[in-house]
C-alpha cells in the first residue's frame, strides 16, 4: 500500500481576499493536479498553490 501526501492548498479568487487555505490528501501530484483542476473549475478560481513540507509543489492558473 502506498502512502498518500498531504498537501497544502491555497485557493485564490479574483476578489481582493486572502487565499483560503484547505488540505488535500492524495496518492501522487497526478492525483493533485486532477484535483485542482476540479477545484478551479467547480469553485470559479483564479489559481490555486500546493505546498509540501513547506516547498511550493505546483501553481495552477485558471
Amino acid at each position: 500500500m502506498a502512502l498518500r501526501q498531504t498537501y497544502e492548498l491555497y485557493l485564490h479568487r479574483d476578489d481582493g481576499q486572502p487565499p483560503q487555505f484547505e488540505a488535500l490528501t492524495c496518492a501522487d501530484e497526478v492525483e493533485l493536479l486532477a484535483a485542482m483542476r476540479r477545484k478551479i473549475s467547480d469553485l470559479s478560481l483564479q489559481s490555486i498553490e500546493a505546498w509540501r513540507l513547506g516547498e511550493q509543489v505546483m501553481v495552477l492558473a485558471a
